[in-house]
């Protein structure tokens, strides 16, 4: 039996705070940023906790990119709209 929790997304339960990796930038992005990224939906982000506890050991996050509406592009760009 794993002592880690399946990834789930950040919740207020879970602590942030004290978590560090080898890249100061992402121990950083998610101690300072990833609860606000979260809630306005620009980024998901997942972490893992151990059973029971609130204190992040990891985590992963996708952000809701897009590249615009391919209407929105010039003619014979690439994803851009087709020419007749």
């Amino acid at each position: 039996m794993s002592r880690y929790s399946p990834p789930e997304l950040l919740a207020a339960r879970h602590q942030p705070t004290g978590f560090s990796c080898r890249s100061e930038e992402q121990s950083a992005w998610l101690t300072e940023m990833a609860k606000q990224a979260h809630g306005t939906g620009t980024t998901r982000v997942f972490v893992v906790t151990e059973i029971d506890q609130p204190a992040v050991v990891a985590y992963y996050a996708w952000c809701m990119a897009s590249g615009g509406h391919p209407a929105r592009r010039p003619a014979g760009a690439p994803g851009g709209r087709q020419t007749p």
